[in-house]
């Protein structure tokens, strides 16, 4: 009995993924009264490259990608940030060997505040915030759901987030 396989399944190892931050816009913070909340926004996303490692063809997977954004509040004491979990697919066609091909993950806006004049918050709570990106993590799944190839920058991530929730 003689087994085939399909010369164009993904598998683990095929794949090697590598992705940059790239802004979209900017917009600064106007000046306002003593006492009010300067706000600047900007929005920023991920180009991500998947290219092929292996010397055959490889066929089309999806890429999954979660991206961690660590909030800030006014006010608010440090230890008592929240978390914004952004997520997205984008298909990547076949590839021949040594080919690659990129996608950008959706937009995400950052903010950076702060109260203007000489205020405090007697609790300590920040009269400065920044918004900041966590990290990225991208999986490729074949036709099957099998995952095929994985990102995880930092490191780190994956201890401290789930990819589910």
């Amino acid at each position: 009995m003689a087994l085939f396989l399909c010369p164009f399944l993904a598998q683990a190892g095929d794949f090697k993924i590598s992705a940059t931050k790239k802004k979209e816009s900017a917009v600064r913070a106007k000046p306002v009264k003593s006492g009010e909340r300067t706000t600047a926004t900007e929005e920023v996303f991920y180009e991500v490259k998947v290219a092929s490692t292996a010397f055959k063809d490889t066929a089309p997977v999806k890429a999954s990608y979660l991206i961690v954004v660590e909030r800030q509040e006014i006010g608010k004491k440090a230890g008592l940030e929240t978390y914004d979990r952004v997520t997205g697919e984008a298909p990547v066609k076949a590839l021949t060997p040594r080919a690659s091909e990129s996608f950008n993950t959706e937009l995400v806006k950052l903010r950076t505040q702060s109260l203007t004049g000489k205020w405090i918050y007697t609790d300590g709570g920040r009269v400065k915030t920044q918004d900041s990106l966590v990290g990225l993590w991208v999986k490729l799944f074949d036709e099957n759901g099998t995952e095929v190839g994985e990102y995880i920058n930092p490191s780190t991530l994956s201890r401290k987030h789930q990819w589910e929730e």
